[in-house]
């Protein structure tokens, strides 16, 4: 089924581009002139092409100008023929994951190392919370996993930075098309929805 695919293609990436950035900041330590601590947004530049992906795992990712095929990379596009695939629908979860990151980063005045950890911690908590669901889990099974594992986390956060995580998701989310009133759009997904869940929603 290619949208549980969907889910482990877009976790690899998530992971190895992440985990490069958190290195990176690490070795900043240890230079006399730092290095460069952007994030690392393309994939595979080490079998000689600029990205493997068609689109950069940058705030630009829902645009449609940057791939010929002008299709936006939000959650509502993926009924269309050329952005239906496993490796598609991955690239979509890893950009959405990423964003995540990055706009927790910026609710934490940069701190980078913090935002990867509680990151980090969300999403691999969010996996042991996963609806499998008829055909397997697909990306609001996942969106609803990833907000309940930040809920539980917050308990042990302080209150501040427990909304800067809850917001950064939601926020994220709802920039995606994958608010509260996201419905399933063909794929496998026929018969799941989105939990009813209190929040801000967007289509």
């Amino acid at each position: 089924a290619p949208e549980p695919r969907g889910l482990s293609e877009g976790l690899s990436d998530y992971f190895a581009l992440t985990a490069v950035h958190w290195f990176r900041l690490g070795e900043t330590d240890l230079q006399e002139e730092p290095l460069s601590v952007d994030e690392k947004v393309t994939f595979g530049e080490w079998v000689g092409k600029q990205n493997l992906r068609r689109r950069a795992y940058d705030a630009s990712f829902v645009e449609a100008k940057q791939d010929a095929i002008g299709i936006e990379g939000i959650f509502d596009r993926l009924d269309q023929p050329a952005f239906r695939e496993p490796h598609e629908i991955g690239e979509l979860w890893c950009a959405i994951l990423m964003a995540i990151h990055r706009r927790l980063s910026a609710a934490l005045d940069g701190d980078w190392r913090r935002a990867h950890e509680l990151g980090w911690r969300t999403i691999y908590d969010s996996l042991l919370l996963l609806e499998i669901g008829p055909s397997g889990p697909g990306l609001l099974h996942a969106r609803d996993a990833v907000r309940e594992a930040a809920e539980l986390l917050a308990d042990e956060l302080e209150e501040e930075i427990a909304m800067a995580l809850s917001q950064a998701i939601d926020h994220t989310f709802i920039d995606f098309h994958m608010g509260s009133t996201a419905r399933g759009y063909g794929i496998d997904r026929d018969g799941i929805e989105g939990s009813q869940v209190p929040w801000a929603g967007g289509t």
